[in-house]
């Protein structure tokens, strides 16, 4: 696949913002310093010019709401970021590549042509330069779309994103609801700003250990093995049958998500076959909006995330039941309530350098998760032209990380993409298929 022809332009908000800084959480600081990169991939035909006035005329709308996606970082004496709402704008790229759809049928397997579907970045540029958003409408000769989106993970987490998207979405279709019936174009939008929330105590007086996070660099081997990824799709009742495994031996209840995850966790600890006594961390992002007390107003625009961390040895886990990994997980996720979730922000802000802290992750020998499975993108990420047929990501050869999205199969179906080095991906297909 290739790129046959492609412009850029700079999607700029309609009307422009009340200006300003925004101070970044200690939440924010710590976020990986990289973009989430999304794939939406549209089987339904989208007129070329068409589609592209209308992404960018809703996306102008929607950066007058999403105004910080419109700004760009600025570092602070001491390293840390904040964001300078000056409504530079977003890129918006356009391109038409030399295949059609059918060249990733039928399940839309990652591959490495994937990173050409996603907005250009320059990873040499200063970042006080880059946009904290990149678009990419990537017409196929089909007739089909691919949207790519990039947004920078220090500005918002995953389910701020998903909410930008899905309001962006929804612009689109009531800018043509409005041509045709003449019906105001505003949409009920809530997005809230203030991220002085998340602010840790003066001085900060954490309460809790927290081995979630480390404050050192990950030590990585010189010369890595080669790494493969690959999408594994599971139904609802195949999960239902994780659930009934994991209490069928203790009768306590898990959560779909738990089970999952323990499975995941499992299959992949077997397949990189450890020594039996070496430790191992499991971690995974817990939304942390609803679980404070009191709750970040609806629409908050930010990270919210917290770390949900165990460890055991690698012989325990695969020597012990689904149902051990299941209360593992379940244990974890429960113990991020709204003390530890505050201990946790008082004890980013008692580090001497907050660009130091980072999850506690060893390569190769732990595992970490993140999940978009329950976030709104099969079904409000209509244009007008239909929702999206898959969701995919530009990420192909890495390891250690699971990520699972909404399947286009329907409610309660998921994709989950794995990261394996290549020699344990056949070992991990056995055991995830057969356990």
């Amino acid at each position: 696949m290739q790129v046959k022809r492609s412009m850029h332009s700079v999607v700029y908000p309609a009307s422009p913002s009340s200006g300003g800084v925004i101070e970044l959480s200690g939440i924010d600081q710590i976020a990986p310093p990289h973009y989430m990169s999304i794939l939406f991939f549209y089987a339904d035909h989208a007129p070329a010019q068409e589609a592209l006035q209308l992404l960018k005329r809703s996306l102008s709308q929607a950066l007058s709401l999403y105004y910080p996606l419109a700004g760009r970082f600025r570092e602070k004496i001491n390293g840390e970021l904040e964001i300078v709402c000056n409504d530079e704008g977003a890129s918006f790229f356009e391109a038409w590549v030399d295949c059609g759809f059918d060249r990733f049928l039928p399940g839309f397997e990652c591959s490495p042509e994937f990173d050409i579907l996603g907005p250009p970045v320059d990873a040499s540029a200063d970042i006080t330069s880059i946009p904290l958003l990149l678009v990419q409408i990537t017409h196929f000769e089909c007739g089909h779309v691919c949207l790519g989106v990039r947004l920078h993970h220090q500005v918002c987490d995953g389910l701020s994103a998903s909410q930008f998207l899905s309001s962006w979405a929804c612009l689109a279709r009531r800018s043509i609801e409005m041509a045709s019936d003449g019906g105001d174009s505003k949409v009920d939008v809530k997005v809230h700003h203030d991220r002085s929330l998340l602010r840790a105590n003066n001085p900060p007086s954490p309460t809790d250990e927290h081995p979630e996070y480390q404050t050192h660099k990950r030590e990585l081997p010189t010369s890595r093995p080669p790494c493969v990824s690959k999408v594994f799709s599971f139904t609802p009742s195949s999960i239902d049958d994780l659930r009934r495994q994991a209490s069928s031996d203790v009768g306590r209840d898990h959560s779909r998500y738990e089970v999952l995850a323990a499975h995941l966790w499992r299959s992949i600890i077997r397949a990189r076959e450890l020594d039996p006594q070496q430790e191992i961390r499991f971690g995974m992002p817990v939304d942390g909006r609803k679980r404070l007390d009191p709750p970040l107003p609806e629409g908050y625009f930010g990270n919210a995330v917290f770390y949900a961390y165990t460890s055991c040895k690698a012989g325990e886990l695969v020597g012990n039941s689904l149902s051990f990994a299941a209360d593992l997980v379940k244990t974890a996720i429960a113990k991020v309530d709204n003390a530890h979730m505050r201990s946790a922000v008082d004890w980013i802000a008692s580090q001497e350098s907050i660009k130091s802290i980072v999850p506690a992750y060893t390569p190769f020998i732990d595992l970490a998760m993140t999940s978009w499975w329950r976030f709104p993108l099969c079904d409000q990420l209509d244009f007008v032209w239909g929702n999206p047929s898959h969701i995919r990501t530009t990420l192909f050869a890495f390891q250690g990380l699971v990520i699972l999205f909404p399947s286009y199969a329907g409610s309660g179906h998921v994709d989950a993409l794995v990261g394996l080095q290549a020699t344990q991906m056949p070992k991990f297909e056995e055991y995830v298929r057969n356990s």
